[in-house]
């Protein structure tokens, strides 16, 4: 299984581009993560072993990285968006 985080995190450039934080940001940001996500869910939320579909985002830095990521695409569409509509009118 890849680990898309740890892959992202050898060109930082990319990182920071991609997600709008930086690689130490980011991992201080993963540890809040972590704790929320285990308040939501259970500390076991990641445990492949419980039946149903596979996760294809098994670490917590990868669903962080993913939604990161998400976020970022989701402003930029977003703020388009709203551009060409200024635009027709």
């Amino acid at each position: 299984m890849r680990h898309l985080y740890l892959e992202a995190k050898k060109n930082p450039k990319a990182f920071l581009a991609a997600t709008s934080l930086n690689i130490d940001e980011f991992d201080k940001l993963c540890v809040v993560f972590k704790d929320e996500c285990e308040k939501a869910f259970g500390s076991n939320s990641l445990d492949d072993s419980k039946p149903g579909r596979p996760k294809e985002l098994s670490t917590i830095e990868d669903n962080l990285f993913f939604y990161t990521i998400l976020l970022q695409e989701l402003c930029i569409a977003r703020s388009h968006g709203s551009y060409i509509f200024a635009q027709s009118k």
